[in-house]
């Protein structure tokens, strides 16, 4: 009954690691993706601005 219960709080943090691993590894894409969105609407706006500039 010992062993049980040692088992079954065993698989319980097992699980609970498992899913903190995936919404940490879900966070840091999150952020990845942010920090590449941010950096590709620098690169589009100083094209833009470069067009702008050739204009005048």
């Amino acid at each position: 009954m010992i062993l049980e219960a040692l088992w079954g709080g065993f698989k319980a943090g097992k699980i609970f690691y498992e899913l903190s691993n995936m919404f940490f590894n879900w966070l840091e894409e999150k952020e990845k993706r942010e920090k590449r969105r941010k950096r590709n609407a620098a690169i589009i706006r100083w094209l833009i601005y470069a067009a702008i500039i050739r204009l005048y």
